[in-house]
C-alpha cells in the first residue's frame, strides 16, 4: 500500500532544521553526522483534491532485533504518521518515537496544534516511500535506514471546511532514519534528510 509522509513542510511552509542521526548505537560511541539539506523548492503543479485518508494502521510488526524488522518497523511507522495527520490521534506515534526525536516531536505538535483548533489536513494524494535500504547496523541496539519519498500537495482546512493553506508537492527527497531498539521493540530515534 503506498504511504505519504507528512513533513514539516506540509505543516509550517519551511523545512525543519537539520537534527543529526547517530551513525552508530547509542549505547556506544556514537558519531553524528548533521543532516545535509537538500531542495525544497516546491513543485508548481495544480493539486485536483480528493481527500485521501490513509487507513487504519496494520498491528505493529512483531520486533525482532533484526535489520529486516526495523526496516518493516519504519514502514508501519510512515503508516502511523499518515493515520495521525489525518485523524488527529498521535498516540502510537508517540508510544514508538523516541522523546528526542526533533522530527518527531515536531510532527506531533503540528499534529495536536491543527486538531486542537479544531482544523484538519487533506492530501491530493498518496505517493510511495521507497524502498528503505539499512545502512549501518548495530543490531545490539541500532539501525539507520536510508529512504525516499516525495510529499504531495496539501492543505489544511477548518472545522467549516475554509482553506487556511495550501502546500505544494515536493520532489523526491532522500531521508535517513534512525531506528533504536529498546524495551524489546523498535522506535524512531530521529529522521533527518540525507547527506
Amino acid at each position: 500500500m503506498p504511504s505519504v509522509l507528512v513533513l514539516a513542510t506540509a505543516c509550517t511552509g519551511e523545512p525543519d532544521a537539520a537534527p543529526t542521526i547517530p551513525t552508530s548505537s547509542t549505547s556506544g560511541a556514537v558519531v553524528t553526522e548533521p543532516a545535509r539539506p537538500t531542495s525544497t523548492t516546491p513543485m508548481t503543479t495544480t493539486a485536483t483534491f480528493m481527500p485521501v485518508t490513509p487507513e487504519e494502521p496494520r498491528p505493529l510488526p512483531v520486533p525482532e532485533q533484526t535489520s529486516e524488522s526495523a526496516v518493516a518497523f519504519l514502514q508501519w511507522w510512515v503508516t502511523v504518521l499518515n493515520h495521525a495527520a489525518t485523524s488527529g490521534d498521535v498516540q502510537q506515534l508517540r508510544e514508538t518515537s523516541l522523546p528526542g526525536c526533533v522530527f518527531c516531536q515536531n510532527r506531533i505538535e503540528n499534529v495536536e496544534q491543527a486538531y486542537a483548533a479544531g482544523d484538519r489536513f487533506e492530501f491530493a494524494e498518496e505517493t510511495s516511500v521507497s524502498e528503505p535500504k539499512p545502512g549501518a547496523v548495530d543490531l545490539n541496539a541500532y539501525v539507520v535506514i536510508d529512504f525516499e519519498i516525495s510529499s504531495p500537495a496539501s492543505r489544511r482546512l477548518s472545522a467549516s471546511g475554509d482553506v487556511l493553506a495550501d502546500f505544494p508537492a515536493l520532489p523526491a527527497t532522500a531521508y535517513v532514519a534512525g531506528i533504536q531498539w529498546q524495551d524489546g521493540g523498535w522506535r524512531i530515534s530521529e529522521i533527518a534528510t540525507a547527506q
